[in-house]
């Protein structure tokens, strides 16, 4: 008999709530189309076997990872059947062979750090992030032109990951102070990824002749979307910003130039041009703060003028 078998814990017992499909096991969530693609073949008594028990939760703070946005159109393609659980030194071993596959070694790379977005181990996850990031950056340099329509499905899956990640949830500590450096940490650990996908897209995109690359044009419009989803986030500053959007009015032209009914859903001049304002003010204002005969505490030159114009009223 055919069942939904949890790709974490090897649990049978999943329920569906709210569209998705959750694991009595560990909890871990599945869309209706990653549920399809974990059901096997479950004998009696594996069928019968209870549901294994929770482990005891150390901590309690379940909360999003980062700030929520508009979820980005990367296309999510069937998920890439998950390697066989094996201890974290053998998995980055593996996935650092070259005679592994690009699908196998970043599906073994990508579920390792996914799941130590469900436990409070920062030290798993800096090394998991770090082993996925210096994967996804190897790939272009292993990527070979003739084999892009066979490694289409794993190539837009990996920006769906990383959309994936962004708009899920992920454990923190209850203590405060190490709430917010592990979020800190995770946020970097984050951008380093998408940073290193949006990266490998175009680097990719290079090596496709001239007359392929109609066909790999989503290789750019997955890249614009990455750029998008951190040239729109607040978890990193103005300046930093606008380079994601300067990335993001490169790419639309880039793609015009291969597919001109192309239109882009942002104004990118005009975000650039409010970030650069807002850059500004930042910078004008940590000047004010730290100038000044009094060390910083002088009223700012705004404020000045609001009580002139009162007084003259």
């Amino acid at each position: 008999m055919k069942k939904i078998v949890c790709e974490l814990c090897g649990c049978t017992d999943l329920e569906k709530k709210d569209g998705s499909f959750v694991c009595a096991g560990c909890g871990a969530k599945y869309s209706v189309e990653e549920a399809k693609a974990l059901l096997r073949d479950v004998s009696d008594s594996a069928e019968a076997a209870p549901a294994p028990a929770p482990a005891p939760a150390k901590i309690s703070a379940d909360t999003n990872f980062f700030e929520k946005g508009d979820k980005p159109s990367i296309p999510v393609s069937t998920p890439i059947k998950p390697a066989p659980e094996e201890p974290a030194t053998e998995v980055f071993t593996k996935i650092s062979d070259e005679s592994i596959g690009i699908a196998e070694g970043y599906a073994v790379a990508a579920e390792k750090a996914k799941a130590t977005l469900k436990v409070n181990d920062m030290a798993a996850r800096r090394e998991a992030f770090n082993a996925l990031t210096a994967y996804v950056s190897s790939i272009a340099s292993r990527f070979n032109a003739a084999e892009e329509a066979a490694l289409r499905d794993v190539l837009v899956r990996i920006g769906a990951d990383v959309v994936e990640i962004y708009v899920g949830d992920c454990i923190f500590s209850d203590d405060e102070a190490a709430k917010k450096s592990e979020s800190e940490e995770s946020t970097a650990l984050f951008v380093s990824l998408a940073d290193a996908a949006s990266g490998m897209y175009t680097d990719i995109f290079a090596k496709i002749p001239a007359e392929g690359r109609a066909s790999a044009i989503y290789l750019k419009k997955c890249a614009l979307d990455l750029e998008d989803l951190l040239g729109g986030s607040g978890f990193i500053s103005a300046r930093e910003r606008i380079t994601h959007l300067e990335r993001c009015r490169t790419l639309v032209a880039e793609i015009k130039a291969v597919e001109p009914s192309f239109t882009a859903e942002e104004d990118y001049a005009k975000l650039i041009a409010t970030e650069e304002k807002f850059d500004k003010n930042f910078e004008s204002g940590k000047k004010q703060s730290s100038g000044g005969c009094c060390g910083g505490c002088c009223i700012p030159v705004a404020v000045l003028t609001v009580i002139i114009l009162i007084l003259f009223i």
